[in-house]
């Protein structure tokens, strides 16, 4: 039984997993999303708000790159972390964050995950 609170987005664009994975993507989702419950409710109404970015094929390249070593070892393993990182601050750079910017947000991510 499925509601109509269910979807899916159906494409092998790595770049927007890179972009919905990182710091900024939830916390756009944060912004623009229903809260509910210790989580967010992904209403598309709301959802197809949050602006993506559309990198120029090197960034794209390399957020590829990173996104296809993660998949590729299940998201387990000490390097994730570093690759996490990498792949945060090529998604903050889409976006022309600037280094304050950027605390707020991981501030505001960091303690949403608490």
């Amino acid at each position: 039984l499925v509601n109509s609170a269910i979807w899916m987005l159906v494409t092998d664009d790595l770049t927007l997993l890179a972009v919905l994975n990182s710091t900024i993507g939830w916390f756009l989702i944060t912004q623009y999303c229903t809260n509910i419950q210790r989580g967010y409710q992904l209403i598309w109404e709301y959802f197809k708000e949050i602006p993506i970015p559309t990198p120029p094929i090197e960034q794209r390249k390399q957020l590829e790159v990173l996104v296809n070593r993660v998949l590729e070892i299940s998201g387990q393993g000490p390097q994730v972390a570093a690759w996490e990182r990498e792949l945060n601050e090529l998604v903050y750079g889409l976006y022309g964050l600037t280094d304050e910017e950027i605390a707020l947000i991981e501030e505001a991510v960091g303690e949403f995950a608490q």
